[in-house]
């Protein structure tokens, strides 16, 4: 049953007035709304079409999505309610991604995705199997389903290759004192460049990312190994961004397989490759962590 929780609009406008917390304002705005039937969720944004169905399936709640406008956002408002006592009878998530933050002071009532963001859900192995299948309708007894398989081996470990050293660097420069670093969500045409059919890196080195971010504090090598050490060649350590372009990729090849000599699809297929829509597109062939369905069970149900 939910919770009668009116107020005069009086006091809800003095409620929001009393915060510069714009997550805070829209969930104070859903409460009247929902009470405590729902489950309210806050993610950073970009996330939430991956969260969406994954939580109302577990959860088996309705659910109230808001979008916190990045990380540090979903943070704040965690400390922030967890403050008020006049929430405590609600069920309330808080997903943020793990990228190569120190997060040891986050909360444990806010989860942590256990790879770089989710996006890193949709490189893995088993998302693609899925994406052929339903997609590309490549089953498991067709010959040209081994033959997908081995082009995404092939693919990923060029891309891994070409993408450590660089997000290896990039993490050692989040412990700097100078740090910021503008990225584009593309990875670097200078150190690697995505063809028709392959990857292609440049021999790019420590010397040469410092020497091309001057504005940046230097690397040692000893912090660039160790920062190496634990992107472990594993695509889920990898930018998300990152991965996401790597993933476009793969569909654009398909694509054009599909339109042409058909080595790995079996029929002409015009799958959207946008890389603003693959989060919503693909959500349902992405991987869903055992740590997510802990975290929902343990906070909302």
């Amino acid at each position: 049953m939910a919770q009668n929780n009116e107020v005069s609009p009086e006091a809800l406008l003095s409620k929001i007035e009393n915060t510069d917390t714009v997550p805070f304002q829209r969930f104070v705005l859903k409460t009247q709304s929902y009470g405590t039937d729902h489950i309210y969720c806050f993610v950073e944004g970009y996330d939430l079409p991956y969260y969406n169905i994954r939580i109302e399936m577990m959860s088996g709640k309705k659910c109230a999505f808001i979008d916190s406008g990045g990380k540090k956002n979903v943070i704040a408002v965690n400390e922030l309610i967890r403050q008020r006592k006049e929430y405590s009878s609600y069920k309330i998530l808080y997903m943020i991604d793990r990228d190569y933050d120190d997060n040891s002071n986050v909360n444990d009532s806010v989860y942590i995705t256990p790879c770089y963001s989710i996006e890193n859900f949709y490189g893995s192995i088993d998302c693609f199997k899925k994406l052929i299948v339903g997609t590309y309708h490549v089953y498991e007894d067709n010959p040209k389903y081994n033959l997908c398989i081995e082009l995404y081996n092939r693919l990923s470990d060029s891309f891994i290759k070409a993408s450590s050293c660089f997000c290896a660097w990039y993490r050692c420069t989040k412990r700097k004192v100078n740090h910021e670093v503008e990225l584009k969500e593309s990875f670097p045409e200078k150190y690697a460049s995505f063809t028709s059919n392959s990857i292609v890196t440049t021999n790019y080195d420590l010397t040469v990312l410092n020497s091309d971010y001057p504005n940046v504090d230097n690397v040692t090598t000893d912090e660039l190994n160790e920062s190496l050490d634990y992107i472990d060649n594993n695509i889920n350590n990898i930018r998300g961004k990152y991965v996401m372009q790597f993933i476009e990729f793969i569909i654009q090849l398909l694509n054009r397989d599909s339109k042409t000599n058909k080595k790995y699809t079996e029929s002409k297929v015009e799958f959207e490759q946008n890389r603003k829509t693959l989060i919503t597109r693909l959500s349902a062939y992405a991987d869903t962590p055992i740590c997510l369905r802990n975290y929902v069970m343990n906070h909302a149900v």
